[in-house]
């Protein structure tokens, strides 16, 4: 046909060229030397591991590192020689055959022990410090235990262990097991008279304290300890209570026609109501 150019084929176009393997470009060589640079380092690691072994063991073993120093602070309770084989550690023991963290965890796991460090100090010095817990008062939860000045129960309490300290009853596990945001009015209340009773010029310091009785509706009642007296204080304003207790048993001591009573109400700071011994 006239008007239809014909379209001739580029007899010059370049031929794809095919793709061969890389051992046929290299003869066979590229694994081999892949797998001897492999062995190399395998073995170069296992020489690393090898005499980081051996000098772990020099180091543990050597006289040079024995402990000649053992330093224990904050013990004032507890024996030293007992917490010292609480923690693993006496003396003569390489200081670097000494785990650290597993020393702290066994003192810790004393039920008078609070807090627990241990440190190491080249060449032959080992140092443990303690922060004991401090008996406040004893929690009735069906069994008594021993509550901390930070209000943690850490111990079971014996029999007449500590009959000195003040007597909690009517409250619950669950107000000791909630997070620091959520504790209950009644444990805030008793944290809060206790703190207060910490001070030996108190009106009512915790040694004079044979029990504090807590209804989760009324607030607190504070029974004395050598005295059948007790106090009901309810829930707050303790420091503006007691105050007033102070001002009302020295009045009764100046009134000889009041003589003594067995309770004071102090619920209510605008209505103060003292019961009189009954006398004759």
């Amino acid at each position: 046909m006239s008007g239809v150019k014909r379209i001739r084929k580029n007899r010059f176009k370049a031929k794809k060229r095919k793709r061969t393997p890389a051992a046929s470009r290299t003869g066979g060589f590229g694994t081999g030397a892949a797998l001897l640079r492999f062995f190399l380092t395998l073995g170069l690691l296992l020489g690393l591991s090898a005499g980081c072994v051996l000098v772990h063991e020099t180091i543990t073993r050597s006289p040079f590192f024995s402990a000649r120093t053992i330093t224990l602070d904050g013990n004032h309770r507890l024996d030293r020689n007992a917490l010292l084989r609480q923690a693993g550690i006496y003396p003569g023991i390489n200081i670097f055959a000494v785990n650290l963290n597993l020393a702290r965890k066994k003192l810790l796991a004393h039920s008078w022990v609070a807090e627990a460090r241990v440190s190491r100090q080249i060449p032959n010095r080992l140092a443990l410090a303690v922060t004991e817990h401090r008996p406040l008062a004893v929690v009735d939860l069906g069994r008594r235990f021993v509550m901390d000045t930070q209000g943690r129960l850490f111990k079971e309490s014996k029999a007449d262990e500590h009959a000195t300290l003040p007597l909690i009853s009517g409250m619950a596990v669950a107000d000791f097991t909630a997070g620091a945001g959520k504790r209950s009015r009644s444990y805030r209340a008793v944290m809060q008279l206790l703190k207060l009773g910490r001070d030996r010029r108190a009106v009512l310091p915790n040694a004079d304290i044979k029990q504090i009785r807590v209804d989760r509706d009324i607030g607190l009642t504070v029974y004395h300890h050598d005295r059948e007296k007790r106090f009901k204080l309810g829930f707050r304003d303790y420091p503006a209570k007691l105050a007033r207790l102070r001002k009302i048993e020295a009045f009764i001591k100046r009134s000889p026609r009041i003589g003594d009573y067995n309770w004071i109400d102090l619920q209510r700071l605008d209505r103060v109501v003292v019961h009189p011994v009954k006398l004759g």
